[in-house]
């Protein structure tokens, strides 16, 4: 087996074709690292904030069989030795690297024994294939490296041979389907309420449809409170490049399927779901939902994610479709009953040395993530407080406009 080791803008220059075609071969098709999102965060943030990230490209017979990139951990600054991490950007929840599944095991003992060489501590970042967790596991005990869990979670996914109505009725109480089928009238005592689909698995739209669900999505998010705190891909050029630039490529590689209401001609919500393919299986991951706060009263959002994983389920034939969101998402619970599990480790290099301080290295890094979770709960919080003023602001107002209407009225009486 070959290796070479490169910057991750020349990786994805110099071999995009040859990643997708791995792609199409992997054991699984890792959302995070394939060449159309990758190379969308190339384009968008630039390859200076992505000066440290390198990848490993493994070849046999001159035919790449695995791509692992890498970046040095948060924490190694606190350390006076080499502690190494798969590289996993902001918008990346998948951190499985991309393996040609005949050469699974031999890819994993070569990187292993490559990091042996480095004297490095190597942690594997949210890895989601059950499969890929077992031969990590088999892989760090045969090269008798000390491996421990860094953290771990389950969260909501479907993983059914239902079509879209019998999983609907098997996983949802009669009284919350006629709560949903409320909300969908109280939009249509407004206006005529409909859904529309792109789906380019089935046929690619053309380029001025996907053009224009781009520009709604980005308007529908932008508008409400993620524009107010600016964390909506239209806050800052780098991410509103990499979301146009994504959702183009997922387009023309037949990857994106789109979903929102139209209220009279005017878009009130919207969603989007990105599939990977790999072989023949297809694994479907559920991406943002947005939707107009002044419609809040109908759960416009709510509403459309239910219609659209009741969609994909009666056009495809899914190994999974993960909801990609943390283990407390009530929404995401409450229809998707099967669980995703994913898993973080950390492993030493051989050495009774380096098992010693294994420990200590796991203990700074959970200090690192339950710092980081505490910090985003306590932000979550102050957003949810927001949001629920802004709407009861918009309820008190409308109701004051209602009840000046009807002074209006009596006075003309």
């Amino acid at each position: 087996m070959d290796m070479q080791v490169c910057n991750i803008v020349d990786a994805y220059n110099l071999f995009s074709a040859d990643i997708l075609e791995l792609s199409s071969r992997a054991k699984l098709a890792s959302f995070g690292y394939n060449a159309d999102r990758v190379n969308a965060y190339i384009n968008g943030y630039g390859a200076k904030k992505l000066a440290d990230v390198k990848v490993i490209l493994l070849f046999k017979n001159s035919k790449l069989v695995g791509l692992i990139p890498y970046e040095k951990a948060k924490i190694d600054a606190f350390f006076p030795f080499r502690i190494y991490q798969n590289w996993v950007d902001i918008f990346n929840f998948v951190g499985d690297p991309i393996i040609d599944e005949s050469y699974s095991f031999e890819v994993l003992e070569y990187f292993s024994e490559w990091m042996q060489e480095q004297k490095a501590f190597i942690m594997f970042n949210l890895i989601t294939d059950e499969g890929m967790q077992q031969e990590l596991a088999a892989n760090f005990s045969k090269l008798s490296q000390k491996t421990l869990i860094v953290e771990q979670f389950s969260s909501a996914a479907i993983i059914t041979d239902l079509d879209g109505e019998a999983y609907y009725r098997k996983s949802i109480s009669s009284k919350r389907r006629s709560r949903l089928n409320k909300m969908k009238k109280k939009l249509d005592k407004i206006g005529d309420c409909h859904f529309r689909v792109l789906n380019s698995l089935h046929k690619n739209p053309d380029l001025d449809m996907q053009k224009a669900w781009i520009n709604n999505f980005l308007y529908i998010e932008n508008y409400g409170w993620k524009g107010d705190k600016g964390s909506s891909y239209l806050s800052n050029k780098a991410s509103k490049t990499y979301f146009k630039d994504c959702a183009l490529a997922w387009f023309n590689n037949q990857k994106l399927v789109t979903f929102e209401i139209i209220l009279d001609d005017q878009v009130i919500a919207s969603l989007y779901i990105m599939v990977e393919k790999t072989n023949d299986k297809l694994i479907a991951r559920c991406q943002k939902t947005t939707y107009l706060e002044r419609f809040g009263f109908a759960s416009p959002g709510v509403m459309l994610m239910h219609y659209a994983l009741k969609y994909m389920l009666d056009h495809h034939k899914f190994e999974l479709i993960d909801a990609c969101t943390m283990p407390d998402n009530y929404v995401a619970n409450s229809f998707m009953k099967q669980k995703v599990n994913t898993v973080s480790y950390i492993s030493a290099p051989r050495g009774g040395v380096y098992a010693l301080l294994l420990r200590p290295i796991l203990w700074v890094e959970q200090f690192r993530l339950r710092s980081r979770a505490g910090i985003k709960a306590h932000r979550l919080q102050i957003l949810r407080l927001f949001v629920k003023f802004s709407l009861f602001k918009q309820s008190s107002k409308s109701s004051l406009n209602l009840l000046t209407s009807r002074a209006t009225e009596n006075k003309g009486l």
